[in-house]
């Protein structure tokens, strides 16, 4: 889908598309659950470790990735973007200690054969042609 709309916007205009759909998104659910005044109940510095969480793991990701996408195949990009949550559980589990569930295990050894496997057909289809 990012790579059709590279068509006719620009990877930032993609990536502030992206958060502003996902700010609205959110806020709806907020709403639905009748959770809304638990975010106005969030302390200043509460604020602060949102934003640095959303400009460094959202916002400079997002970047990152639609930039690349222009120069990547793809299935190759698709299967990256799917690497995002492998590495947010593997960051919870070196930095915070989390508890890894076996199909969180058999999910990133799945997705890591399959990323290796896909690398390696692209790589014999180059040296083909």
């Amino acid at each position: 889908f990012g790579r059709y709309l590279l068509r006719d916007l620009t990877w930032q205009a993609i990536t502030a598309l992206r958060f502003i759909s996902a700010l609205i998104f959110l806020l709806v659910i907020q709403v639905y659950y009748g959770r809304l005044a638990e975010v106005g109940a969030a302390s200043g510095q509460d604020w602060i470790f949102v934003f640095i969480v959303a400009i460094v793991a959202g916002f400079v990701s997002l970047l990152i990735y639609y930039r690349g996408l222009k120069y990547t195949s793809a299935s190759i990009a698709t299967l990256a973007e799917l690497t995002f949550p492998m590495a947010a559980v593997v960051i919870n589990w070196i930095f915070l200690d989390a508890s890894l569930t076996f199909m969180q295990i058999i999910g990133s050894v799945v997705l890591l054969l399959a990323i290796t496997k896909l690398s390696w057909v692209n790589i014999n289809t180059a040296k083909e042609a």
